[in-house]
């Protein structure tokens, strides 16, 4: 993969894997862009999936929208991790 190239592996029972190689930080730190994403079988499930997170006690939950084609939502997980939230049409 170059530097800004994307993988994406399906399995047979659902499981969808998304590789997206980026620059290490000097630190070692995840990079911004880090993030752990679960996809959706439709929109009305994500609008469900943040109707049940939008009162937890989360960091930065972010407000349900649309973007590159998919209905998406972005939270912070205890511990910091970056966690997105979608359904991509097609």
């Amino acid at each position: 993969m170059g530097d800004h190239e994307m993988t994406i592996l399906r399995g047979e029972g659902g499981l969808v894997l998304v590789l997206n190689r980026r620059a290490a930080t000097d630190s070692g730190a995840f990079p911004d862009s880090f993030h752990i994403g679960f996809l959706l079988d439709s929109d009305q499930a994500v609008h469900a999936a943040y109707a049940r997170l939008k009162d937890a006690p989360l960091e930065q939950l972010s407000a349900v929208q649309e973007s590159r084609g998919a209905c998406v939502f972005f939270l912070r997980a205890p511990g910091g991790i970056r966690v997105e939230i979608s359904h991509r049409q097609g």
